[in-house]
């Protein structure tokens, strides 16, 4: 009797493999169902999109005043390009998250790839946590990959994206916005910093395999299921870097419609749209950054531009960028609908 018990206890004990599925369904799951975090997401979107639209609207209206009316010539093919390279941006995302699920260990074919990353689109315009990024993890489980290792990846990405385009846009940052910033305190130090954020940069897959080692020596599912491949990763922030610098070429077309665009005004164009990707990002809360991308962008180009062109070319740039990811997403559901009728048995 006291045997029987006893295996009754031992079969009712959950095996190593699913206490790694519950850590795995529990990875992003408690700050998801906390009341705080709602909502205090909530109120941080409605005063990031408060402040920065009301923002927005202040330079729109004095845009306005400034426009010469009757000389405005409206030229269509700049918009054209700068969709044509927006796109490109996008589906180059897709590249990036096969190199970083390759970097974790993970081998997806390019249309699952391209499925899960671009039908996570969409889920940037909703408000609330960051729903592209629970979207990607869960598209890419419903490919075959673990929820947890999914969310690990996706966390992965965050941060080499972050990571890449802070150091891009200090890369590219202009000498007088720096000289304004922190009264030119930083403006000494400008090329040692510029040194150490690339050198920072190739570290982080390195750090990354030193966490995951520490992962496995303890046990801590899922980080302890991934396989860190660094040649992966480095190239995936290779691209990230040339994707990055794509938008800035893109808005910078938008600009030198209006008029003639020199190489410092180029890199001043990927020095803001960087600078208004990494604070976008790190305000995950804001539905597609909404605002916030334009009020970056038309704050770190002031002085270098005309305001009245700034204004509206982030404007437009914004309306290229949705008509690209609306784009995109349609790829993504056409790949998705082919490969289930491919799937789908002959009748």
């Amino acid at each position: 009797m006291a045997k029987t018990t006893d295996e009754a206890n031992t079969d009712s004990r959950p095996t190593s493999a699913e206490r790694g599925d519950q850590a795995e369904a529990t990875l992003f799951a408690r700050w998801r169902r906390s009341r705080l975090w709602r909502v205090a997401s909530v109120v941080l979107a409605v005063v990031a999109i408060g402040l920065s639209s009301y923002y927005v609207v202040i330079k729109l209206v004095s845009s306005f005043r400034q426009i010469a009316w009757g000389h405005l010539q409206v030229r269509p093919w700049p918009v054209v390009i700068s969709f044509i390279i927006t796109l490109a941006c996008v589906l180059l995302g897709v590249v990036v998250w096969g190199l970083v699920l390759r970097g974790v260990g993970v081998r997806l074919g390019l249309r699952a790839c391209a499925q899960s990353h671009l039908l996570s689109i969409p889920g940037a315009y909703l408000p609330g946590y960051g729903w592209r990024y629970a979207g990607k993890a869960y598209l890419t489980q419903r490919q075959g990959i673990p929820l947890g290792l999914a969310s690990c990846a996706v966390l992965v990405e965050l941060i080499e994206s972050e990571a890449a385009r802070g150091v891009l846009a200090f890369t590219t940052v202009q000498q007088a916005f720096l000289g304004s910033f922190l009264g030119g305190a930083l403006v000494p130090y400008v090329w040692g910093l510029r040194v150490l954020g690339w050198g920072a940069l190739l570290v982080l897959p390195l750090a990354l395999e030193r966490g995951v080692a520490w992962a496995k020596r303890r046990g801590r599912r899922p980080w302890s299921d991934m396989n860190i491949d660094k040649g992966s990763l480095w190239l995936a922030l290779g691209v990230m870097c040339f994707t990055f610098v794509l938008y800035g070429v893109g808005f910078s077309i938008l600009l030198g419609a209006a008029s003639a665009l020199t190489l410092d005004g180029l890199a001043a164009a990927i020095f803001s749209t960087s600078s208004s990707l990494a604070i976008s990002l790190l305000m995950f809360f804001v539905p597609a950054g909404l605002s916030v991308r334009e009020s970056v962008i038309i704050y770190t180009l002031e002085g270098v531009f005309p305001a009245a062109m700034v204004t509206v070319g982030a404007l437009v740039s914004r309306g290229v960028l949705v008509a690209a990811e609306v784009v995109g997403s349609l790829i993504g559901s056409w790949l998705a609908l082919r490969g289930r009728r491919r799937s789908s048995p002959k009748g």
